[in-house]
């Protein structure tokens, strides 16, 4: 009795492990899905439409809205991919947070937002002509930055920054860290442009904590040190 139920378990747990097989239609979907965001990374969203994706693919026009029906599907699709999977890296928070730990997150964040970077790249443009997406970003940013506020604390009271922090300098932090966080992806378009990415990345990563580096203790500083270090001091 007690051999059966161990197969069953065995069984159950290499079921659940199986890979999902994709239908002919998934695999469609998302063939068009990726190349509409190589395109849209490459050329900006506003100027890709349907039809030259059509093209790439070798379909009609009519093909590719059966699976998204308007280039708006496309776009907000791309938003979907990108906020589910920086959601993921902050639900890995670990409880014994460090300055390390932290920095370390917005790295791996960095390389998500390089991945989906059309949407920095024409952030305006979606703000104004996607407003749905727009008063989502607006509630996104708004748990983002109550996450970020509530990690600084941690940080404080865990000793890697000063045990005296204001509301205000936490306030200060807050904004200067999702500001960099989100738009580092134009700025490095333009005057990183032939630095690899992870010299670019590597850049932000530690004006993020040339950010820190003034509120922290000693053992703060010293964590902080090595990825200031990457900083580009000729742009």
């Amino acid at each position: 009795m007690y051999k059966s139920s161990q197969n069953s378990e065995v069984t159950t747990k290499k079921s659940e492990a199986a890979p999902k097989i994709r239908s002919k239609g998934e695999e469609t979907r998302e063939r068009i899905f990726q190349l509409a965001l190589e395109y849209f990374n490459r050329n900006g969203i506003e100027y890709v439409g349907i039809r030259e994706l059509a093209r790439e693919l070798g379909l009609s026009p009519g093909n590719v809205s059966y699976y998204f029906p308007s280039k708006d599907d496309l776009v907000i699709e791309i938003t979907k991919r990108l906020s589910e999977a920086n959601t993921q890296l902050f639900q890995e928070i670990e409880s014994d947070l460090t300055l390390t730990s932290f920095i370390e997150l917005f790295n791996r964040a960095s390389h998500n937002h390089y991945s989906y970077r059309c949407i920095f790249t024409s952030f305006v443009h979606i703000m104004k002509h996607y407003p749905a997406i727009g008063n989502g970003y607006l509630e996104i940013q708004r748990v983002r930055r109550a996450t970020l506020a509530k990690d600084l604390q941690a940080l404080s009271k865990f000793g890697y920054l000063r045990k005296d922090l204001s509301k205000t300098e936490i306030n200060h932090l807050v904004l200067m860290i999702s500001h960099l966080a989100r738009f580092w992806v134009q700025e490095a378009e333009v005057l990183l442009a032939a630095q690899p990415i992870e010299r670019s990345i590597g850049h932000y990563t530690g004006l993020i904590a040339g950010t820190l580096h003034p509120y922290a203790t000693a053992k703060g500083r010293q964590q902080l040190e090595p990825f200031m270090a990457a900083v580009i001091t000729k742009l």
